[in-house]
């Protein structure tokens, strides 16, 4: 049997998945589906015969577990998307500043500026 997009996009659809694989230059990728919101989704391979059948169908199911999502069912955006109330990422100056600061490292320190106000220029009448 000859390998084509079509028999590939067919064998995903038999296993339920609905993403297809597309050729662009010089590399093939996934698209619609399941890879929707993947961050990688590419194989760089300059064939369809490079790889065989269950070879495109493994490349998929690792992309999937790469991108951390799960390949049977397409989760909406709205339900993949992070919460800001749970980020949690470290901030060197907002830990430095709860923590009081510390001369040796603040290279600000004494030189703060006023803003907002401004010197008048006095008119000579």
């Amino acid at each position: 049997m000859r390998l084509t997009l079509k028999v590939i996009n067919d064998e995903l659809a038999r296993r339920g998945y609905s993403a297809r694989l597309a050729k662009s230059t010089g590399y093939f990728h996934f698209q619609f589906g399941e890879a929707t919101l993947w961050l990688d989704r590419t194989v760089n391979v300059p064939t369809l015969n490079s790889l065989s059948l269950p070879e495109w169908i493994a490349e998929f199911e690792l992309l999937g577990k790469l991108n951390g999502k799960n390949t049977r069912g397409h989760r909406s955006a709205q339900d993949s998307a992070i919460q800001p109330s749970k980020i949690s990422l470290p901030c060197p100056r907002l830990s430095a500043s709860r923590a009081g600061s510390n001369p040796s490292t603040d290279r600000n320190q004494g030189k703060g500026r006023v803003l907002g106000k401004r010197k008048q220029n006095k008119k000579s009448h």
